[in-house]
């Protein structure tokens, strides 16, 4: 179930990090809130991280270059944590790929009937079991290691949503700067 954001227009927050910091402009970009994130002068002790929910949703979740406009419905989610953190960000950003995955096969100029259909049957579920395998340290974050059975994808039990995900990636962040995360394991072949 998405969550009810998409059922009404944008309106900013009254007190929210984008009229606190951005007057409420709905043409802000990316290297905007990069620069005030950056610029660590935030008005309120929350803000930082708000920033930062922003900057991880466009760039990392969405992958859009940090020349494009801010996706204003992000605003409106980290202003509220717990909403953010139970949004279900796995289906929608499945969902927005698979969009964009069938509109960039699509040719303008054939007509409809005329359309290659691609299918990425298992692909999704590859690609995540190939992330547990070279990034090891990921497991602890989002799902076990089960043992080293064949096919590989029964090697894990993923969990559907990791409790306090942002918490467990923050300590994941610092042992990463410390040196302590393994970042590649052996292939189990």
């Amino acid at each position: 179930m998405m969550s009810d954001i998409f059922l009404k227009p944008y309106a900013a927050t009254p007190d929210g990090i984008h009229v606190r910091y951005f007057e409420n402009d709905e043409n802000i970009r990316l290297t905007d809130v990069w620069a005030t994130f950056m610029g660590g002068r935030f008005k309120q002790p929350k803000d930082g991280l708000k920033m930062d929910l922003v900057l991880i949703g466009n760039n990392v979740l969405f992958g859009q270059d940090f020349r494009r406009k801010v996706t204003l419905w992000l605003f409106q989610l980290v202003e509220d944590l717990e909403a953010f953190n139970s949004f279900p960000w796995g289906s929608y950003v499945y969902m927005m790929t698979i969009h964009y995955l069938r509109q960039g096969f699509r040719s303008a100029n054939a007509p409809l009937k005329h359309i290659a259909h691609y299918n990425l049957y298992c692909f999704p579920w590859a690609l995540e079991i190939w992330a547990m395998e070279v990034f090891g340290s990921l497991i602890d974050l989002v799902g076990k290691n089960l043992g080293h059975r064949h096919p590989r994808l029964q090697n894990w039990r993923i969990f559907k949503r990791p409790h306090d995900f942002f918490g467990k990636f923050a300590k994941y962040e610092k042992d990463v700067t410390d040196g302590k995360v393994r970042f590649f394991f052996p292939n189990h072949t």
